[in-house]
């Protein structure tokens, strides 16, 4: 069975300079910044904040696939979006984040940044998730990859969750989106040099030999069903059009948001603007920027928010649908060239983008 792995120099977390300032110095950032309505005032007049995130979205929309911008237009778009999210944040939640606090889903730091340990984590923690694991991976793997439905994968994932809770509700919707989220961030699971996963304590081989199995099934099958806003076409599609990584954004981003409603308090729309905001630093460092000229980072950013609306939308509504296949993003043209460097341009705006103290930011909107 092919393996689905990340593509040549794109890194888990930060590869370069990201300037966070630690401990007390950054959460007094954040409350002098949260805690001045004038600089917030300043800040939404700067960046346009009093547009909402989808009508901020709007830009990067029309600028997917447009091969007349350059690199630069496609990084300012995304360090336009994140800055716009700012007024928003979820700063307490975003702060024990950067801590790695065990009880939310996204770790800041580390070896290991991003919410593939917590999820694999909770994982070794939980026998209820490990069964409802065992149940998504037999799910996958039941069906012909060339059959595969992501509807029919979700339902199914939702009502072993409803039947292990006793019942709809946001419980078990989260516990759902929580093994989809980890089904999708299975090729994020560190390796040692010889290929061997490197899980939490907890977690049978065996079981992690299905989820893999099932997770590269997914990623690599040749039905138009697999991937979530497919738009008809397979996952991986020599001609061009790519849908393999939607699962991976969508079902990522409706955890991490509704997690932080449900478990943390946060409102929605809250929620939804930190999933926003931590997606889009993601896509602007240097190894995620540089795929697809920057056009991947656009794409992603759309797939981001349209998870994290649905996730948020599932805690009102258990039986709400996915989106439809012909809805979302375009598909990607995947024919542009990776870049090998940036020009000046392009490395300054990136380089703004990696500073995240309040200063910085502030730099950032100019």
């Amino acid at each position: 069975m092919p393996v689905h792995q990340r593509a040549p120099g794109r890194a888990d977390g930060p590869d370069g300079p990201v300037r966070v300032p630690s401990g007390d110095a950054l959460e007094q950032d954040l409350q002098d910044l949260m805690g001045n309505q004038a600089m917030l005032e300043q800040l939404q007049r700067v960046s346009g904040a009093s547009v909402s995130q989808d009508q901020r979205l709007g830009r990067a929309r029309e600028q997917l696939n447009d091969a007349s911008l350059s690199p630069a237009d496609r990084a300012r778009t995304l360090l336009r979006y994140r800055n716009g999210l700012l007024p928003q944040l979820a700063v307490s939640s975003m702060l024990d984040m950067r801590r790695n606090d065990p009880d939310m889903p996204v770790h800041g730091g580390g070896d290991t940044p991003g919410m593939v340990m917590p999820l694999y984590t909770r994982l070794a923690e939980d026998a209820g998730m490990q069964e409802l694991m065992r149940g998504l991976s037999d799910r996958v793997q039941g069906v012909d990859a060339s059959q595969l439905d992501i509807h029919e994968v979700w339902s199914g994932t939702l009502r072993q969750a409803q039947e292990q809770d006793g019942g709809a509700g946001p419980d078990a919707s989260v516990r759902a989106l929580q093994a989809m989220a980890t089904l999708a961030n299975y090729y994020k699971v560190p390796r040692d040099e010889s290929g061997q996963a490197q899980l939490p304590e907890g977690i049978d081989p065996e079981l992690w030999a299905s989820i893999d199995a099932a997770g590269t099934a997914m990623a690599t099958s040749t039905s138009p069903r697999a991937a979530v806003m497919g738009h008809g076409a397979a996952p991986r599609d020599t001609g061009g059009d790519f849908t393999s990584d939607r699962n991976f954004h969508f079902f990522s981003h409706a955890w991490l948001a509704a997690e932080l409603a449900h478990s943390h308090d946060v409102a929605p729309d809250r929620a939804r603007a930190t999933s926003g905001f931590i997606g889009a630093q993601y896509e602007l460092m240097p190894s995620s920027f540089r795929e697809n000229s920057g056009n991947a980072g656009l794409k992603d950013i759309l797939v981001n928010a349209e998870g994290a609306a649905w996730g948020t939308g599932l805690l009102r509504d258990p039986e709400q649908s996915l989106p439809s296949a012909f809805d979302g993003p375009a598909l990607e043209d995947r024919s542009w060239e990776e870049l090998d460097a940036f020009d000046s341009e392009t490395q300054g705006l990136l380089d703004k983008a990696a500073d995240l103290s309040v200063g910085g930011i502030w730099k950032s909107l100019f």
